[in-house]
């Protein structure tokens, strides 16, 4: 078993949660009910699907990579994409100085990654 893998699947799962169950009422109801133009609407209705899908994919194939050695592959295409969100995420809140209680997604997915760049680099 990879630990890293496996807090990354935890971390992934977590957020999963919270964007599905939390989310749902504090950011997508509001965004279907506001005024915004029916375009740009509907195409911030599909990423939030988009993203809900995502993160539980990610969950998934890091529990995969986790616990069956030849999906290590998976796992660290997992950590690129992830990483990736989590920087994109950091620049965004910090260009728009935004509080952490808004985007608060990067730091635990930091600290998902965090995890899995330490088992990779030290065997465990």
């Amino acid at each position: 078993m990879i630990i890293g893998f496996l807090i990354a699947a935890i971390v992934s799962a977590l957020l999963f949660g919270v964007h599905l169950f939390v989310g749902t009422g504090e950011v997508h109801a509001p965004l279907m009910e506001s005024g915004i133009d029916q375009g740009p609407r509907y195409t911030l209705y599909l990423v939030w699907h988009m993203v809900t899908v995502l993160l539980g994919v990610m969950a998934a194939g890091f529990a995969w990579a986790a616990f069956v050695p030849s999906a290590w592959d998976v796992g660290v295409v997992l950590v690129v994409m992830a990483g990736l969100c989590t920087v994109w995420g950091a620049w965004l809140q910090m260009s728009a100085k935004l509080p952490l209680a808004v985007l608060p997604h990067w730091p635990g997915g930091a600290a998902g990654r965090g995890a899995v760049a330490w088992s990779l680099i030290f065997g465990t």
